[in-house]
């Protein structure tokens, strides 16, 4: 009986939203004030409807860069692709603004993997923006109710191991592709 119940729960996994409840209630028991030290800047639709719609070309994102760095941040990640950024125009106006930013400057990498072949795709931002930057690996392991309860310490960016952006902002110095629990 012992063995079925623990295959049951081992393998099947039926204990696994009883399991995520009890470590809700723990984090709500644990709770403390965030620090305030991590500003989200976010691009909103009262952003869109004041600058217009995305993609942004190389300028707006330059501007936003260095009103940012202005304001004495730390770090700025920028959390979009910057594709077209690159291929609609005025690239050299965030390239430069990138160069030119005091702070460290995050940019996305990832991967996507193809259900059906496979096939792994790296997603990088161009050379002329990767250059000015450390690059972050923004893949999130989301769970099948869409939760997202522990993150990769890193992943393989293709040319090598890449820092999460959970790590680098946790400031761990955790080298593999591990997982740790999100708090």
């Amino acid at each position: 009986m012992a063995l079925l119940v623990g295959l049951v729960f081992g393998v099947v996994q039926v204990g696994e939203p009883l399991e995520y409840m009890l470590h809700a209630g723990r984090n709500k028991l644990r709770s403390h004030p965030a620090s305030g030290s991590t500003v989200l800047v976010a691009i909103d639709d009262r952003s869109i409807g004041e600058l217009g719609p995305l993609p942004w070309d190389g300028a707006r994102f330059a501007a936003l860069v260095r009103r940012i760095d202005a304001a004495d941040a730390r770090r700025i990640h920028l959390d979009t692709d910057l594709t077209s950024a690159d291929s609609i125009g005025e690239a050299p106006q965030l390239e430069s603004a990138l160069g030119e930013t005091r702070a460290e400057v995050l940019l996305p990498a990832r991967l996507s993997i193809n259900p059906i072949s496979g096939s792994r795709t790296n997603h990088r931002p161009s050379e002329r923006f990767a250059r000015h930057a450390r690059l972050v690996n923004t893949n999130l392991v989301v769970r099948w109710d869409g939760a997202v309860r522990r993150q990769p310490y890193g992943a393989d960016g293709g040319n090598g191991m890449l820092p999460s952006l959970a790590a680098v902002l946790g400031e761990s110095r955790h080298p593999d592709e591990g997982l740790f629990p999100v708090d």
